[in-house]
């Protein structure tokens, strides 16, 4: 979200302010969402969720951003198709069904940044979906990696699990093949990439 627009909705001053603590959920997948946040610091990860409770992250977000999904959820009246988790101790401003329709029938700059951010989480996902139909985990795990912009990455294998879809004994014994390759090296409760 551009800065101007940041504090065009913070100066509105209709909202509320709210913390969540590192893991708590924001909203669930299934809910009939009456509140969006824009993230005023900290980070929000996005994500859905199977019958066998199989976890794919679809995105994480943070701050100065709004969440898209429970804004479309608002103001399509369907249910969240995915669940908001705080990854660390995130601030939030809350933004009520209200106010947020009445940014969007008035604020050229909220529709375009509203239609801009679900294009790009649309992108996201058709990326997600293309990785986890045509790439073999292998393949979507070096892409996970390479996404993480360091060559030190400090995830859990069950984070990583999580992030990919897959379970963390697939994700366990694929670093290890990639480490026996010289992709990287696997040292406690860190990844180096090579």
């Amino acid at each position: 979200m551009e800065q101007q627009l940041y504090e065009e909705i913070i100066a509105n001053g209709d909202y509320a302010i709210k913390k969540y603590s590192k893991g708590q959920i924001i909203f669930f997948q299934n809910d009939n969402v009456s509140q969006s946040c824009v993230i005023k610091s900290g980070k929000v990860r996005v994500y859905t969720q199977n019958e066998k409770n199989d976890i794919m992250t679809l995105f994480q977000c943070s701050e100065h951003y709004q969440c898209p999904i429970s804004t479309l959820s608002i103001l399509s009246g369907q249910r969240a198709i995915a669940t908001a988790e705080a990854v660390e101790d995130t601030e939030v401003f809350v933004l009520n069904k209200a106010s947020i329709e009445k940014m969007f029938r008035t604020n050229q700059a909220y529709q375009t940044y509203l239609f801009e951010n679900i294009s790009l989480v649309t992108e996201m996902i058709k990326n997600l979906l293309e990785e986890s139909s045509f790439l073999s985990t292998k393949e979507r795990l070096l892409c996970f990696l390479s996404r993480q912009n360091s060559d030190v990455i400090s995830l859990t294998h069950n984070v990583i699990s999580n992030e990919l879809g897959t379970h963390r004994v697939v994700v366990s014994k694929v670093l290890k093949e990639l480490e026996n390759e010289g992709y990287l090296e696997l040292q406690r409760g860190r990844i180096l990439l090579t």
